[in-house]
């Protein structure tokens, strides 16, 4: 199962095809995007003071396809450390990535005008990249193009 809706897909279902899988990364079609994302994911490691001593390596990746009506559930990526989202294709109307304030459990008793404010909205258009720590949740707005929106997500990992 994929955390996609409405009629969203994912090659994720795909990962554990065996070695008839071949992830979207390795392919000769993101060979540059994968040497532009080395630094900011280098840059990001170093921000967030995660150990120099850990070598770094994407572990999997994988392209979803949302339709219109589609969208991604809230979720977050487990035994890894970064997830990265780059944005292939997004049409006007399309909807924007959303993450949730690992805080807001703690605003029970503030007097929030509206308990959804625990999302927050980030504007996305085609060729954005976005990094984020691996344990936070987020999701998609649902599109409401008529053009399909199409993402890569990718989860970087330390390793010993």
């Amino acid at each position: 199962t994929t955390p996609e809706g409405g009629g969203g897909i994912s090659s994720v279902v795909l990962m554990n095809q065996g070695e008839t899988y071949r992830p979207p990364h390795l392919w000769k079609e993101f060979e540059f995007f994968m040497g532009w994302m080395q630094s900011y994911v280098d840059t990001v490691w170093s921000a967030w003071d995660y150990t120099d001593a850990v070598k770094k390596a994407v572990s999997e990746s994988w392209i979803n396809a949302h339709p219109k009506g589609g969208w991604t559930n809230p979720h977050t990526h487990h035994n890894v450390h970064l997830a990265m989202v780059a944005y292939l294709h997004v049409p006007e109307n399309s909807g924007n990535l959303m993450v949730k304030n690992p805080m807001s459990m703690y605003h029970h008793g503030l007097p929030l005008a509206n308990p959804n404010n625990a999302w927050k909205t980030i504007n996305i258009e085609t060729d954005d990249v976005v990094i984020l720590p691996a344990w936070l949740e987020h999701m998609t707005q649902i599109n409401h193009s008529e053009e399909n929106r199409y993402i890569m997500s990718l989860n970087v990992k330390g390793f010993l």
